[in-house]
């Protein structure tokens, strides 16, 4: 079961739940801090993973 709980404290990586929040996290947080190589996506937060394909 995908429910969070005592059994399932860190998400699997393909949890599709956590989709419009991780990436989009990760890529404010590499712009933010100046490591990053490129502005924010326009196209995040992400929707679907039709929005990765």
């Amino acid at each position: 079961s995908l429910e969070f709980g005592k059994e399932y404290i860190i998400p699997k990586p393909m949890d599709v739940r956590l989709l419009e929040m991780v990436p989009a996290a990760v890529a404010r947080a590499a712009v933010d801090s100046g490591v990053a190589r490129n502005p924010y996506p326009a196209h995040y937060p992400l929707k679907s993973m039709d929005d990765i394909i």
